[in-house]
């Protein structure tokens, strides 16, 4: 039905283009005015477009669900403090001289709403104090954010977090905050019709600046047709106002 619908929009595109050529030269393409060749030519181009702006518009037009987590590079928070000499941190009952600092980005990147959110993430390696917590500029949303911790003392601890609904375009972050060496955290996520994105922040950068020179090179390409179009129907009316002697 979506594709129906797309192809559908796209020809309408097609058939007004070849419309507004026909209004130049009533005889249509099948007539006798005069610069048929560069009518056939602007109306084939001209199709073109209309085929293309009819998919584009379509294909952004539809509904998708997309989660995303974009895990930042990690931090050592305590490693200043190491310069200085000895030192502590206590949190309650607990001490240590190392302090790591992971942030993960969630972000509904679709544009409708996700429901039943749940997923894990995974701190790798023995850290005998882990602690994470949910922050967004939204205090209605983080406050619907659900943190279980895991058992402590063990390795590869893993959290579970849970949403009840995920509105579109809306964020909030995770930072996890854990004692030991310094891990990558490992989200995982299964959701259905959703698809599921994790990034790194290199890797995100990457996805971006390859999408903005495709988008780039799509303009150019869509500027250089309507050109050409313009140029060949002002061209076959040129011919029409003056005919050949």
């Amino acid at each position: 039905m979506l594709a129906s619908h797309r192809w559908q929009l796209a020809v309408s595109l097609a058939i007004v283009s070849q419309v507004e050529i026909r209004a130049i030269c009533p005889l249509g393409i099948g007539g006798s005015c005069t610069g048929t060749g560069s009518l056939a030519t602007a109306t084939v181009l001209a199709a073109i477009i209309g085929v293309l702006g009819g998919y584009l518009l379509a294909r952004n037009q539809r509904e998708k669900r997309i989660l995303r987590f974009v895990v930042a590079d990690t931090e050592d928070l305590a490693a200043a403090l190491r310069e200085h000499g000895n030192f502590e941190i206590k949190f309650a009952h607990f001490s240590t001289t190392e302090l790591i600092l992971s942030t993960i980005t969630v972000r509904n990147a679709g544009n409708a709403s996700i429901k039943d959110i749940e997923f894990s993430i995974k701190i790798p390696g023995e850290h005998p104090f882990a602690k994470i917590n949910c922050a967004s500029s939204n205090p209605a949303l983080a406050s619907q954010v659900t943190v279980l911790p895991p058992v402590l003392g063990g390795a590869d601890p893993v959290f579970s977090v849970a949403l009840p609904f995920f509105n579109a375009n809306e964020s909030f972050g995770i930072y996890a905050l854990y004692s030991g060496k310094l891990s990558q955290c490992e989200v995982t996520c299964r959701l259905p019709d959703t698809t599921v994105q994790v990034y790194t922040l290199s890797e995100l950068y990457r996805m971006n600046d390859r999408r903005r020179r495709w988008k780039n090179v799509l303009g150019a390409i869509v500027m250089a047709i309507t050109v050409i179009v313009g140029i060949l129907i002002g061209k076959f009316a040129k011919d029409l106002t003056y005919p050949p002697i």
